[in-house]
This record gives C-alpha cells, sequence and structure tokens, in this order.
C-alpha cells in the first residue's frame, strides 16, 4: 500500500473489508443524493423527508467541520461533499417541502417547522458527540437520523403511493438501504460491542426493505372501497 494512503487515513485497526463496507456506503449514499436532485428537477418534489433533511446537513456540517472522525482526512472531504450536496437538497426542501404536509394548516407553516428541527438535529448531533457518546465516525448519530428517515420513507409511501416514480425514486430506495446497510455491516465487523448502533442499524436496514417491498406492491385501497368495507362491516355488527 501507498505512503500516500497511509498518511491519508488513520487505519487505527479497521480492516481493508472494513474500510471498502463504508466506502461502498458512502458512495451509495452520495449517488442517492444525485438522484434526489434529479427527482427535484423532474417532479418539482422533494422525497427527502422534511423532518430529517436538516438533521442530514447539520450532521454533515457536526462531523466535517466541527468534529475531527478518526479515519483522517479523505473521510472528512467525503462528509464535506455531502454537505454541500444536502445545501441543495435543504434549500429545495424550503420551497417544495409544504407537498409533504397534509393538512393546510401544516402546509402554511411547513418552513417554521423545518427551522425547529434543524435545531433540534443540531444541538442533538453536536451534543451527543460532544460528550463522548457517539462513536469515532459519529456512526451512530447518523443511524438514530436513519431510522426516522427510514420511517418518515415508508409514511409518504403509504399515503402518497401516487408518488412512486413521480417523485419517490425506486432507485433512491435501493441505494439508502444499501448505504446503510453496508455501513451497519461494517459497524459490527468493527465494532461488534456497540449493541445500540448496532441495533438502529439493523431497525434501519428492516424499515427500507419493507420499503422496497411496499413500493413495487402496495396497493391502496380507494375511498370508495373502503367505505363500503366499513359499512358492511358496520352492519354485521349490528346484526350480530
Amino acid at each position: 500500500m501507498s505512503n500516500w494512503y497511509h498518511h491519508a487515513v488513520n487505519v487505527l485497526g479497521y480492516t481493508q473489508f472494513e474500510l471498502v463496507l463504508f466506502f461502498t456506503g458512502f458512495v451509495s449514499w452520495f449517488a442517492a443524493y444525485i438522484l434526489i436532485l434529479k427527482g427535484v428537477r423532474k417532479f418539482k418534489i422533494n422525497e427527502m423527508p422534511l423532518m430529517v433533511g436538516p438533521g442530514n446537513w447539520v450532521w454533515e456540517f457536526i462531523w466535517g467541520f466541527m468534529f475531527e472522525p478518526e479515519l483522517g482526512k479523505p473521510f472528512i472531504y467525503g462528509v464535506r461533499l455531502w454537505f454541500f450536496l444536502d445545501v441543495f437538497i435543504n434549500v429545495t426542501i424550503l420551497v417544495f417541502g409544504y407537498k409533504q404536509l397534509p393538512l393546510p394548516v401544516l402546509k402554511k407553516r411547513f418552513r417554521y417547522t423545518y427551522i425547529i428541527a434543524l435545531i433540534f438535529w443540531f444541538f442533538t448531533v453536536w451534543t451527543f458527540g460532544k460528550v463522548g457518546d457517539d462513536n469515532p465516525l459519529g456512526v451512530t448519530s447518523a443511524l438514530m437520523i436513519n431510522v426516522i428517515m427510514s420511517g418518515l420513507y415508508l409514511y409518504q409511501l403509504v399515503f402518497n403511493a401516487n408518488l412512486r416514480g413521480k417523485g419517490l425514486s425506486f432507485k433512491v430506495a435501493i441505494l439508502k438501504c444499501i448505504g446503510t446497510g453496508v455501513i451497519t455491516l461494517g459497524s459490527i465487523f468493527k465494532w461488534p460491542d456497540a449493541l445500540f448502533l448496532i441495533n438502529l442499524g439493523v431497525i434501519s436496514f428492516v424499515i427500507d426493505i419493507i420499503y422496497i417491498v411496499l413500493f413495487k406492491q402496495y396497493k391502496p385501497i380507494k375511498e370508495e372501497e373502503s367505505w363500503e368495507a366499513s359499512q358492511e362491516e358496520l352492519q354485521y355488527s349490528v346484526e350480530v
């Protein structure tokens, strides 16, 4: 291995396999970000959930500019690349984020929701790392954000199934699942005793798999069919 590699990457006991897994996760999320931005341009909808978009952004700012993750400059530059891509994602959330909310009163005030989420996530991620509860790469706080993101993606799919392929991307679903999955796998090899971190990664990965399956198979019940079914159930209960 070249001297440049050993000077650039502070390996600190990381195996080549672990480094490959973390790098694959980075590339997968980078590709997902690109596709999210392409979807915004094409459909005028940002699929990144309003409540976690700012969480991603502040995590990248904190771990790319404020803290010093132990893998050294390549990791830091990679996080900074995410951060600058996320600038565009978050700007478009502020433009199109109202489309994610169901109620008119929430749509009118969606930017306040964004600002509150931004402040909440900043202090959560910063204090978590500052007191030493996060791991040396910030993976624990990243997966905390990811669990919420995966759940909100599932919520968006169930209540906006008509956006499949028209704002919600199947390729993004695959890429973020791979990204979270391989980073969790790398974490299992590197920190096998970090049970809370691993638990977060497994939960997020499982929800992502459910999302992928439902993306292809979920068929929402039409309002008329749902109403008829509820009426039949009510009539049956009355007769009994």
